[in-house]
């Protein structure tokens, strides 16, 4: 059997022993899709991935045969992607880099290395800030600013701590609209580059009607610069609150600003090429799980909500916990959640799994994600891979990648057909599903699914070495 060139895939992957081809010994051969693919996976070892670097960018198992392959095919939809965690870390820093007039980082040793501040509104530098430029000539690395805004600079802490920590060190990413909007076209056109054609974001509405507004403004700007590049391309937004509250902290505060603010922007922000479509589609609360109030809490909100805009959809993240008492899954349908997001503990409640799977509503399941946040050390022993064969709609998404992984989408793609041995007919259906179970208004869906068809038909099609 050929057999691939694959340096270490982790830090402590058992993988097998693999050599480089040799043009006499493995003569060169034309393969389908369908034959390439089985042989590239069967040259891996099912495996461990408890240490799995996908947050390196440089990973070498990026340059095995069965990766190019998941990066080279038709994808369908990311349907739970948070903002402005969406550039490859590599990207995210020559982002930064990009724009010295308005963003610069903090230098100093300690824990607020990496901070971003702004500076474009005439604010002076905070002493100890630099610009990436000058912090990349001036002793810090690449590799710095990995750690400092990945899931790799972890070390002992719990990594949920130092995870929300990488959040309030890129809190300025954004600040200006300016930089919002070239932000998310380098990142819409970057999906478009890995297969993706649709993308359904995550944002907080800070600030007033108008601010929200404004930004909302700049994310359809971006999509439509995206669309020269591919006409077909698509964003939807999904308006996000905050559910955690503790005795530490409480962010339900902002609360009603953040939902009231999505709904304006959700009456007032249309797709005009689409026809009118709302831009806008859909409501979500997000947090760590386990350190938040129950979403029963926000039943009024969510309801007053879409009496407001009843065109509104409920995703919700739940089920993203080990807790034993942890019954998310099953407050979010009450709520009229029309997905789930991550839904990681379905399989602790059968009677619910079995209403999940009867009603077709999907789980927004993220793999690497689910990873690194401690939820499947082992992610062979991720509980997705049996939903998929019980029959559960399941969708791939990725959640956060910017922080998690090298190469946003492609990397989750690549952890599931290893990880869960996941056949080329399961993979398409996986994208297949991204789509019909968007927020996208049907006539929308038909119009990627066809393109779908096309383009995976031709891939198909292909001969592979």
């Amino acid at each position: 059997m050929k057999k691939l060139l694959l340096v270490s895939l982790t830090l402590q992957l058992a993988m097998v022993g693999c050599t480089v081809d040799n043009p006499v010994d493995n003569p060169v051969k034309d393969l389908s899709t369908q034959e390439a693919f089985d042989e590239y996976k069967s040259s891996y070892i099912s495996y461990q991935l408890a240490e799995a670097n996908f947050f390196e960018p440089e990973a070498s198992f990026r340059q095995s045969l069965l990766y190019r392959m998941c990066q080279a095919m038709p994808k369908g939809a990311d349907l739970h992607v948070h903002c402005d965690a969406l550039l490859p870390i590599v990207e995210q820093i020559k982002f930064v880099s990009d724009h010295p007039n308005e963003l610069v980082v903090c230098c100093v040793a300690g824990k607020d290395f990496g901070m971003l501040r702004y500076i474009g509104d005439g604010t002076p530098c905070p002493e100890g800030y630099k610009t990436m430029a000058d912090a990349l000539k001036s002793g810090c690395t690449q590799d710095d600013f990995v750690r400092a805004w990945t899931i790799k600079g972890t070390g002992t802490q719990r990594a949920w701590d130092w995870f929300e920590g990488i959040f309030d060190k890129n809190i300025n990413l954004t600040s200006s609209v300016s930089l919002l909007e070239d932000y998310y076209t380098r990142a819409f056109n970057f999906y478009l580059d890995q297969g993706v054609v649709h993308m359904e974001l995550r944002p907080l509405f800070f600030g007033d009607h108008a601010a929200a507004l404004e930004r909302g403004r700049a994310f359809y700007r971006a999509m439509n610069t995206a669309r020269k590049k591919n006409p077909e391309f698509s964003v939807r937004l999904i308006g996000c609150g905050l559910k955690a509250k503790t005795d530490a902290y409480d962010k339900t505060q902002y609360n009603e600003m953040l939902i009231d603010n999505a709904v304006y922007v959700s009456l007032n922000l249309k797709d005009t090429v689409a026809g009118l479509k709302d831009f806008l589609v859909g409501l979500d609360l997000v947090n760590e799980e386990d350190l938040s109030v129950r979403l029963t809490d926000f039943k009024e909100l969510l309801a007053n909500a879409r009496k407001q805009n009843p065109n509104l959809h409920l995703t919700l993240h739940s089920g993203e916990s080990l807790k034993s008492d942890n019954v998310e899954i099953s407050s979010a349908l009450s709520l009229g959640a029309e997905r789930i997001g991550h839904g990681f503990n379905l399989y602790k409640y059968p009677d619910v799994l079995a209403q999940v799977k009867q009603k077709g509503i999907p789980l927004e399941v993220c793999p690497i994600s689910n990873h690194y946040l401690g939820y499947a050390d082992d992610l062979t022993q991720h509980p997705a891979k049996d939903y998929i064969r019980q029959g559960v709609s399941v969708v791939l998404c990725d959640d956060d990648p910017a922080y998690l992984e090298g190469n946003p989408y492609v990397d989750d793609v690549f952890a599931a057909v290893v990880a869960w041995n996941l056949s080329l007919d399961e993979l398409e259906q996986l994208f297949r599903l991204s789509i019909t179970k968007s927020f996208l208004t049907e006539d929308l869906k038909q119009q990627h699914l066809a393109s779908f068809e096309k383009r995976w038909a031709a891939f198909r099609a292909q001969k592979w070495q």
